[in-house]
């Protein structure tokens, strides 16, 4: 398969970084000098920041997920490109593209009072592993075995264990 298209995606990934820069550049003269920047389950404001740590945070997290997928996603390139590699981008791209939009939620907070709502966290990143995890096991699934003559057949007479443990699994 061709590596091109994979590497290519993986660049568009870096697109992220600037996009959260020019989140905060667009209003930064509009955002209050202190941001709600963490919020409870129930979308209530619980932790605070100044607009220029909240810039400095939300851009780091980005740049800390893109360092770590990166070369990751690059050693996957240069071995295979499958449908794994493929999954782990769009996985890649998921985590990443939450904490964007994450970002964006805590600005339209800040300004508009949009609520921040938590239940997407629960459901996408959980579903995303899952995903990840279901491509993951079927890259891995060798070919059937062969079909031949049965050598030999087991079976088990469990009649003496069962009158053994009988009387412990009663006794409850």
């Amino acid at each position: 398969m061709n590596r091109r298209p994979f590497q290519f995606a993986i660049a568009l990934l870096w697109l992220s970084l600037p996009l959260v820069a020019f989140q905060y550049w667009r209003v930064w003269g509009q955002l209050p000098a202190r941001m709600a920047t963490h919020f409870n389950a129930s979308g209530q404001p619980s932790g605070w920041m100044s607009r220029t740590v909240a810039l400095e945070f939300g851009i780091g997290m980005v740049a800390f997920l893109l360092f770590i997928f990166t070369p990751i996603l690059w050693a996957i390139a240069r071995r295979h490109v499958d449908n794994f590699a493929w999954a782990f981008l769009v996985f890649c791209a998921v985590v990443t593209g939450f904490v964007v939009v994450g970002n964006q939620k805590v600005i339209a907070y800040n300004l508009e009072g949009t609520p921040v709502r938590m239940e997407p966290l629960l459901f996408v990143v959980p579903a995303a592993i899952v995903i990840l995890s279901v491509f993951y096991l079927a890259s891995k699934r060798g070919d059937a075995l062969a079909s031949s003559e049965v050598l030999a057949e087991e079976t088990h007479d469990g009649r003496v264990w069962t009158v053994l443990l009988a009387p412990a699994i009663l006794d409850r």
